[in-house]
């Protein structure tokens, strides 16, 4: 189990690492780096704790309960950022709040000295707290709402362009899903163990089973990424300008302004691949004078229409 937390926070790490070192970064890919760099922290923390590391540097005890927040908010914030362009302050509230309530309830346990704090701590393994079921139900329940609404954002959007997109997989879809899905099910897994082990003792067989789906989930995703989309080294197939051409139809503003529009998505996406034909074998581009009105003329479509497809 511990070759296995080495592993997985070192891929994390180079991850991480690769993400900085592209040549163009965007604000997304700060905002991967910084989940990548939590993941691997959170990996030797745990490294740490199984050890009993926490004998010789007991302050290490209680940073990992607050990793789930912070993991899970990043996350949303990153697919917004993604597909939106910009997160909402009211978002920015909903994902700093519990974690700073999170961290304030648990300030006193976090400036504790070394050796009260390494006590509570082994009294609690040996007498768990009376509230502990609810905490565990609590952090379930935000970090759940968390990945459902980045799971949702992600489905809205997938269904709003699946017929635009020409290949999902190099695009960056299938990463984004897989980072979500993947995160997921490892955290449903892990908190309805430690859930039915405070309340019920339970005892957690899962652990180890979860530790092992998480590495080879990292494993995974810096796969996908490096291998099929430019996440990680900025060679996607749109431009080599880094996260946001991953995700071209990104802007949810043309949507919304065309949102009473008659015209389908299917219609769309057959008048685009016409018009890119009209340019290539015309090169009407090369016509100083052309409009938006003479261009729809050529493809037999109303000016509005052709904006809509054009934005």
């Amino acid at each position: 189990m511990n070759l296995i937390l080495i592993s997985a926070s070192t891929i994390t790490g180079l991850l991480f690492l690769m993400v900085l070192g592209k040549r163009i970064k965007t604000k997304t890919d700060y905002l991967l780096a910084v989940w990548l760099l939590v993941s691997a922290v959170e990996f030797l923390l745990k490294y740490l704790i199984e050890i009993e590391f926490y004998y010789q540097y007991p302050h290490i005890l209680g940073l990992l309960h607050h990793f789930p927040l912070l993991h899970a908010g990043l996350l949303f914030w990153y697919i917004s950022m993604v597909i939106n362009g910009k997160l909402e302050t009211s978002y920015k509230i909903i994902i700093a709040l519990p974690l700073a309530i999170s961290l304030l309830l648990s300030w006193r346990f976090l400036f504790l000295d070394g050796e009260s704090k390494l006590n509570l701590y082994l009294e609690s393994i040996r007498t768990p707290p009376s509230y502990q079921p609810l905490i565990i139900l609590l952090y379930g329940l935000i970090v759940g709402f968390l990945l459902w609404s980045s799971a949702a954002k992600l489905w809205r959007y997938n269904k709003r362009w699946a017929l635009v997109i020409r290949n999902p997989v190099e695009n960056g879809i299938v990463w984004l899903k897989w980072l979500v899905s993947g995160y997921s099910i490892i955290w449903s897994m892990m908190i309805s163990a430690s859930f039915l082990y405070a309340l019920y003792g339970v005892p957690d067989t899962s652990k180890g089973f979860g530790l092992i789906v998480f590495a080879i989930f990292m494993i995974s995703l810096g796969y996908v990424g490096l291998q099929r989309t430019g996440i990680f080294s900025g060679s996607d197939v749109m431009a080599n300008t880094g996260s946001e051409n991953i995700f071209p139809y990104q802007n949810w503003k043309v949507f919304k302004s065309y949102a009473k529009s008659g015209l389908k998505d299917e219609q769309a996406s057959l008048y685009l691949s016409k018009l890119e034909q009209l340019m290539k074998n015309k090169r009407l581009y090369l016509n100083s004078n052309l409009s938006i009105q003479s261009l729809a003329n050529y493809i037999d479509i109303s000016p509005n229409h052709l904006s809509q497809v054009i934005n």
